[in-house]
């Protein structure tokens, strides 16, 4: 959109994109949430990558923000997440991208699993709205947002909540 079109022509803060550093060489403890972007590789990347797991379990018991939009919320199903047979988002209330919103852009066979399936599998109340528009769920200090459309309402509810501690 307008507000966010000017940074893909700055060219610091992109290089800053291209160059982050990798969870492993950070300590959650210096960071007040963890936001896990969407796209189609984090289906892949999040799901498996421990380092994911360890900031989200480090996040969730120093009680602080685990954010999550689109298909970056396939980090809430890494298997590392279960801990004594309890798999991270049973009872929660979450969302994701749909399977529905899957189907439309065709994209169902490229991915390895549709999210919303296992999220519902591994036992979490799944909610949502309609397809491709913003929906975002709150569960305690868990965000979640359902699609690219709740890229933003994601992000201003995570700084309300930052901000809000800081006051």
């Amino acid at each position: 959109d307008e507000q966010t079109l000017p940074y893909y022509d700055d060219l610091r803060f992109m290089s800053e994109l291209v160059n982050s550093q990798s969870l492993d060489k950070l300590n959650p403890e210096d960071y007040s949430a963890i936001y896990f972007a969407g796209g189609h590789g984090a289906m892949y990347d999040f799901v498996q990558d421990p380092r994911a797991a360890q900031w989200i379990l480090a996040m969730t018991k120093m009680q602080k923000p685990v954010a999550a939009v689109c298909h970056g919320v396939a980090a809430l199903t890494n298997q590392a997440l279960e801990i004594d047979d309890q798999v991270f988002v049973e009872g929660k209330t979450v969302t994701g991208y749909t399977n529905a919103e899957e189907l439309h852009v065709g994209h169902s066979d490229h991915v390895p699993f549709l999210l919303q399936d296992r999220l519902q599998r591994l036992g979490a109340n799944f909610g949502e709205a309609g397809p491709f528009q913003s929906h975002v769920q709150l569960e305690g200090r868990l965000l979640t947002g359902q699609n690219p459309q709740s890229t933003k309402e994601l992000a201003e509810t995570l700084a309300d909540m930052l901000l809000g501690e800081a006051e």
